[in-house]
């Protein structure tokens, strides 16, 4: 009696590995299914990007299909995107047809150094010896991981020096990336690059950005005092850090009395260190503060500083006439 074995389709491809998973691609190998007693053809591979993917259901038409000869049981992979994840599936053929798929397979790739640099690089002089500088980070594509900080590299322009670089770590990100830089020369041309860094390395710097410093600086911010005072009237004094890199052009004074606007005056003379204001209400307590300007900016406030004035009586208001700079 002669026996006769039924021809099958084959069972899917079982213990299937990924090894050698590089940044860019990888080796899948599998162990030969049984094979519906005719030989395995060919082996076919479908594989995506894990985004979009729905595992339980048909894999859309852009996934991408590789056939491996039947005595093959290994296969390499590449052009693949740092970084990703990936979806892989297996089917067995012979000559009646093919397996239903195999288990689905996962991997992610390795990271690789960035190959685009930061873009939109700008930097800004924010006085005679510090600039700002602010980027966006490189394109998704030019990325290859995740970023983990940047190189903010600064030397005077045109010059042999080195760059000096600053450090930005990944825990400094806020929705800006930017960073200042301190302790540069007075009124003098800098160079600016940036770089993107994650854990395989450095990616390349960006075009290069100029900026100069100042050459002068806003005044710095006036120390206010009380000097005397009396029921309707208060003598305030100021003292004002000479700075060589500043001038003062002027000052303007602010007060308020129990109100939240506060009202301004100008002070006439910018040579002078106090000034007397008047028409104030006895018993009352009033608030002060002061700022320097020159043609480069404002100074900072100065501390708000308050007084009572002398006498139990409140008289009305007696808002002060004044001037503003234009």
């Amino acid at each position: 009696m002669t026996r006769k074995f039924l021809n099958e389709v084959p069972d899917p491809p079982s213990e299937i590995l990924a090894t050698d998973v590089s940044s860019r691609g990888v080796v899948l190998s599998w162990s030969v299914p049984y094979t519906g007693n005719s030989p395995v053809t060919k082996y076919v591979l479908y594989w995506k990007a894990a985004s979009g993917l729905f595992l339980g259901g048909p894999w859309s038409s852009d996934a991408k299909k590789v056939e491996i000869p039947g005595s093959n049981t290994s296969v390499s992979i590449s052009s693949l995107a740092p970084m990703t994840t990936y979806h892989f599936k297996l089917q067995a053929e012979n000559i009646i047809g093919r397996s239903s798929f195999g288990e689905i397979i996962t991997i992610t790739t390795d990271e690789e150094v960035p190959s685009e640099p930061p873009t939109h690089v700008e930097a800004i002089a924010l006085s005679t010896h510090s600039i700002r500088v602010l980027w966006k980070p490189p394109p998704a594509s030019g990325i290859h991981g995740k970023i983990r900080g940047y190189y903010v590299g600064h030397k005077v322009r045109n010059s042999q020096d080195h760059l000096i670089y600053k450090t930005i770590e990944e825990s400094e990100f806020d929705t800006t990336l930017e960073c200042t830089i301190t302790n540069l020369r007075r009124a003098t041309e800098y160079s600016i690059t940036v770089q993107a860094f994650n854990n395989r390395g450095t990616g390349p710097p960006s075009k290069e950005s100029y900026v100069k410093t100042h050459e002068n600086d806003p005044p710095p911010s006036p120390t206010l005092r009380i000097v005397s005072s009396t029921s309707s009237a208060v003598v305030l004094g100021w003292d004002t850090l000479s700075v060589e890199s500043t001038s003062v052009k002027g000052y303007k004074l602010f007060y308020r009395a129990e109100l939240p606007e506060w009202d301004e005056i100008e002070v006439p003379d910018p040579s002078q260190s106090q000034y007397t204001l008047r028409s104030l209400s006895c018993g009352t307590r009033y608030q002060f503060h002061i700022i320097a300007y020159n043609d480069v900016g404002r100074s900072d406030p100065s501390d708000v500083i308050s007084l009572m004035t002398q006498g139990g009586c409140k008289l009305v208001h007696s808002f002060l006439k004044y001037s503003r700079v234009p």
